[in-house]
């Protein structure tokens, strides 16, 4: 009876260590953990000896050290990280390059060892509930009021470090081209660029976090832009920052705006859209009705390893049904008959219903095709743009898809692209840049500069 309580604990680890190691291979539950307990009591009877040999403090030590060690050696490794990387494969082994596969394989454990995930939620939380700060202060910052911040260096530096001149007019030139190239097709081409967090909330941020993200790449873009009567450049960080005194326009835990932050951006589009186009609408508030509600979530919260500690504020807008012009639902297209340029773009379609005579619930929406080129900050803004077209055609994407585009001819080309992105990703379609003929026509010195 006195190693009673030496067999429990070895019995206890040697299960649980042969239960992670065999879930690798087995899914059937019951029968790993029934095998596991077969394998738990041969230990138990092949260092029966050893373990009356030895004081429950050794016996104890040695267990739980095996147990560590092993598990995430041997466990079913991570395929997701809380960071939002993309995880590394196990290398290849090659005889001509040892050292590489060895350093594949220190990076593939150190980044996918098994139960990572876990021991990352649970040293955070422990860390956040103990002194209340970030466990991982250089990827996610905890501001005032529980309000999070996306800190990595390269991050700050592609929303705050100043472009130059000629960065600018490399911005402006592109925009002009496709602007122009869209136009000899027949299509209206519009970019827009939704700020980021930091600069439309900054006094939650630390004093360091402020003085980091004080200046705006966006800002100095449109500045730039401002006389540019090609471009039809939109910009809505007015509009955000006005109505966050009304309601939170970007959500505490989260890097996007909310919905009610994404109305204000989509009005600010259809308002200058209307400019060309008169039969577009513009909605009001009034034509929704507007539901709120606390959740938790947030994809800052996830890179922090939890997504249970800190929660949010999140808006639903309903097209009012009751005679109001903006009553219908747009309704799921097929995209499969869309021949996409790769397989990884997520493309979507929205078709609003036809008009029936004398149905007061109905849209009246109007009869063009927009093709927003998108990130995910469209998301909050599909419920919006989606019921004013006849049709709406979303592609996941940076560049516009111009054999999609062609294939669609829709009547407007809507490009959103994130601030971060407005110094590196603002390429122009190799189809566009390879119109030998309309580029020399137009832009004669654009192949001697080589943008």
């Amino acid at each position: 009876m006195k190693h009673t309580i030496k067999y429990i604990i070895v019995g206890i680890l040697a299960s649980l260590l042969s239960y992670i190691l065999l879930s690798v291979f087995i899914s059937n539950t019951t029968l790993v953990w029934t095998i596991s307990l077969i394998i738990a009591i041969l230990f138990l009877f092949i260092i029966r000896k050893i373990i009356q040999r030895y004081a429950f403090s050794f016996i104890f030590m040695v267990s739980v050290f095996f147990t560590v060690m092993l598990v995430p050696l041997f466990g079913k490794k991570e395929t997701t990280s809380l960071e939002a990387r993309t995880l590394p494969v196990f290398p290849k082994f090659d005889i001509n390059y040892i050292w590489g596969f060895t350093y594949g394989v220190s990076d593939y454990m150190n980044n996918c060892f098994a139960y990572r995930n876990a021991a990352i939620a649970f040293l955070g939380k422990l860390k956040y509930n103990t002194f209340h700060e970030s466990p991982m202060p250089n990827l996610v910052e905890i501001g005032k009021d529980s309000c999070l911040y996306y800190t990595p260096i390269t991050y700050i530096h592609d929303i705050s470090e100043p472009l130059t001149t000629e960065e600018l007019e490399n911005i402006r030139l592109k925009l002009d081209i496709m602007t122009r190239w869209f136009e000899s097709k027949g299509i209206k081409y519009y970019f827009t660029s939704p700020p980021t967090k930091e600069h439309i909330y900054p006094e939650f941020m630390s004093p360091g976090m402020q003085y980091m993200t004080k200046f705006s790449r966006l800002s100095q873009l449109v500045e730039y832009l401002k006389d540019d009567t090609i471009i039809r450049f939109i910009d809505y960080r007015k509009e955000l920052i006005e109505n966050k005194k009304t309601r939170l326009t970007y959500e505490e835990t989260d890097g996007h705006w909310n919905k009610f932050g994404a109305f204000f951006a989509y009005r600010k589009i259809m308002e200058r859209m209307h400019q060309d186009f008169k039969e577009i609408r513009v909605a009001e508030l009034s034509d929704y009705k507007m539901d709120s509600g606390i959740a938790v979530g947030g994809d800052l919260q996830r890179h922090l390893g939890f997504d249970d500690v800190f929660t949010m504020h999140f808006y639903n807008f309903t097209p009012k049904p009751d005679g109001h012009k903006y009553g219908a639902y747009p309704q799921a297209g097929d995209s499969a008959k869309l021949e996409k340029p790769s397989n990884d773009m997520l493309v979507q379609v929205r078709n609003m219903p036809p008009t029936i005579p004398n149905d007061s619930g109905n849209i009246n929406a109007c009869p063009l095709m927009l093709f927003v080129v998108r990130d995910s900050y469209t998301d909050a803004m599909q419920g919006f743009l989606s019921t004013q077209f006849k049709q709406t055609v979303y592609a996941f994407t940076k560049k516009p898809p111009i054999g999609l585009i062609m294939k669609v001819h829709p009547d407007i080309v809507l490009h959103e692209m994130l601030e971060r992105y407005l110094g590196s990703e603002i390429n122009l379609p190799d189809e566009i840049a390879g119109d030998s003929v309309f580029i020399k026509q137009n832009f004669p010195g654009y192949y001697k500069g080589k943008l």
